[in-house]
């Protein structure tokens, strides 16, 4: 996530920025994060406006600066903006219910997945744990199941979920960093 301007606006770097003027409209995605660079900057006033995409679109006509998601700084170039300050990384997360985990024979879907991913998980330090005792995921040798329903993210997410997805090895058309088909299938 980047806070950019555009080149017309003639600011090039943060104190650039910060020297021009005192009343900035910044666009974003990310209201919250737009309003912490502010506050961070100690701009004396500034207004925000959240949309739903396409932040790149508004500065310097509709705005002046934009808060919004890119790859690398060279995407940012390509759009006439100028990259001040990288804001913060972005990944991407693989979330399971835990009873469907438990209960469903995912092992098909998760397969593509276990080569890749590398497991971290985040123990609740109010829980215990016996030492020792380990509790492997183990599938149910009932039979298949006739669907997956699996919820794959849109907007500024879908690029690098369509990026992972591929890596590992998981078709599913319809879903690409470009496409979205709002009910995609797999050939699993």
């Amino acid at each position: 996530v980047y806070a950019v301007a555009s080149y017309q606006a003639g600011i090039s770097n943060l104190d650039g920025l910060l020297a021009k003027r005192d009343n900035w409209r910044i666009v974003s995605e990310y209201p919250n994060l737009a309003r912490v660079f502010a506050l961070n900057l100690r701009m004396k006033a500034f207004k925000i406006f959240p949309v739903w995409g396409a932040a790149e679109v508004y500065p310097p006509d509709s705005a002046d600066l934009a808060i919004l998601w890119a790859r690398n700084e060279n995407e940012i170039k390509e759009q006439s903006l100028v990259p001040l300050m990288k804001l913060l990384p972005v990944t991407a997360f693989l979330i399971a219910n835990r009873e469907s985990l438990e209960n469903k024979d995912l092992s098909q879907i998760l397969s593509c997945f276990s080569s890749k991913l590398i497991a971290k998980p985040r123990l609740n330090p109010a829980v215990s744990y016996e030492r020792g005792r380990s509790n492997p995921i183990t599938f149910p040798p009932s039979g298949k199941a006739k669907e997956i329903k699996l919820a794959l993210p849109d907007g500024h997410q879908q690029p690098p979920t369509a990026q992972f997805l591929k890596r590992v090895g998981l078709n599913i058309q319809g879903y690409t960093e470009e496409v979205l088909n709002r009910r995609p299938s797999s050939d699993l």
